[in-house]
């Protein structure tokens, strides 16, 4: 028995010695991690001292800075800009109004809208080109939230010598005159430089990577994490920011001539993995629904009136008649000076005409319209119907009857249209050419 308990505390030891070894190993190795170049940096932005421990402010970096009173000037206003609008005093969250849009628009709901203090301008929604001096512009949208992971590539088209291009992540609001990352909850890759800043100008890591003309910086983010992390060129470095739990929009600085072109997912990206797993922040393609088809005379409230009226015209052998010889274009004084008014019942020759079904009939006045309408408008003479017997003047289907919509009464194309529809081509008042004798086309003619 004595051997058996000596054994199992043996066993019990070096279990014991075993955790305590892989817990120090794995300790060690997050402490690495944290402090050294590559490895993981926490953007936890709140008030307390810890921070500073783990992303360090470069002193002597902040009293170069100072002593320019540009500079100086610039970052006083920044944190005065801090002070009097924190961040939560805009709701920036998506609204169900903007969902819908992005699900009917996809990934072309994200654009870069132009702004009137913006010191360049935007072409084709994401093409940034700034003209000097120091600008940022952020989404129209912030970063959706349903899930795991967003991403999104930045080009650089152009540069001129000095001018520093920061390109990553912000809340809103925030001041338009300082580059992203050197204010509160925001994030900015230098791409001149490869330092990334971290809420804080002064707050700032090395990046082995610095982009030229033609280079593509990658912004990638897990809202539901906090994590932000980048690519260059289509490979992903190797440090990740925690703690970044925030409403963020895609947002652009720089400080000098410069030009951008950003994809949000409506192209490819450079980073494989990205179009794998379908990191953009949309589909490429929304869900709205295409119109309607020509033709198509369901949900028409205009068409169901045409086809209600149609269904009315009166039939007796006198209005057909009519309806024939109105086809011809009456140039008499006595038709000339006939008016009529719309607002008689709706079964008179000329509405049956309207909804005959014929083209260009919904030009046509209103016939609730109250205004006289004289012939010289219309081509065709106003004429009731005189056979009482074929007007249902009890008919509710009749009396509640709209007809089609009001027209411009002086319409140009509409007044063409009815004058075309007005020509009968075997009027015989139009000129004929005189009559050839007999004998002149008789075959025997010339042979007397």
């Amino acid at each position: 028995m004595e051997q058996e308990s000596l054994e199992e505390l043996l066993l019990y030891i070096g279990i014991g010695t075993i955790l305590g070894v892989l817990l120090v190993v794995t300790a060690i190795i997050i402490i690495k991690l944290f402090t050294e170049e590559y490895g993981f940096i926490s953007l936890d932005d709140s008030d307390d001292e810890g921070l500073s421990s783990q992303v360090s402010v470069d002193e002597a970096y902040r009293e170069q800075l100072m002593q320019d009173p540009e500079f100086s000037r610039s970052q006083e206003l920044g944190e005065q800009f801090e002070s009097r609008y924190p961040y939560g005093s805009l709701n920036t969250q998506l609204t169900r109004e903007q969902e819908n849009f992005i699900v009917e628009k996809g990934v072309d709901a994200w654009e870069f809208p132009f702004d009137t203090e913006l010191n360049g301008h935007v072409q084709g929604k994401t093409d940034i080109v700034f003209y000097g001096g120091e600008n940022l512009v952020m989404s129209n949208l912030p970063l959706p939230s349903s899930r795991n992971t967003y991403y999104f590539e930045v080009k650089v088209t152009d540069i001129s010598p000095n001018t520093n291009i920061y390109a990553g992540l912000a809340t809103k609001p925030y001041p338009v005159w300082r580059m992203v990352g050197f204010n509160k909850y925001s994030i900015g890759y230098n791409t001149s430089t490869g330092y990334v800043h971290n809420s804080s100008v002064f707050r700032r890591c090395k990046l082995p990577n610095r982009c030229v003309v033609g280079d593509i910086l990658g912004i990638g983010h897990n809202p539901r994490s906090g994590c932000t992390w980048f690519t260059f060129n289509g490979r992903r470095i190797p440090k990740y920011f925690y703690g970044f739990k925030y409403s963020l929009f895609p947002s652009i600085s720089a400080d000098g001539p410069c030009s951008v072109s950003v994809n949000f997912g409506q192209r490819g990206f450079v980073f494989i993995e990205a179009n794998v797993k379908k990191w953009g922040l949309a589909p490429l393609e929304g869900t709205l629904k295409p119109p309607p088809q020509y033709g198509v005379t369901e949900g028409s409230i205009f068409l169901q009136a045409g086809e209600s009226s149609r269904s009315q015209t009166c039939t007796c052998s006198e209005c057909l008649a009519n309806s024939i010889n109105s086809s011809a274009h009456n140039d008499s004084p006595q038709n000339n000076q006939d008016t009529s008014n719309f607002n008689n019942d709706p079964d008179n020759e000329t509405q049956n005409l309207i909804n005959n079904g014929r083209a260009g009939s919904f030009f046509a006045p209103h016939h609730f319209n109250t205004e006289p309408v004289s012939s010289q408008r219309s081509m065709y003479p106003l004429r009731n119907c005189t056979n009482a017997s074929h007007i249902h003047l009890n008919n509710p289907t009749t009396a509640s009857h709209n007809g089609p919509p009001t027209y411009q009464e002086h319409d140009p194309i509409a007044l063409q249209l009815e004058e075309a529809k007005a020509i009968n081509f075997f009027d015989h008042s139009i000129p004929q050419p005189p009559d050839i004798p007999d004998h002149i086309n008789s075959p025997h003619s010339h042979e007397e």
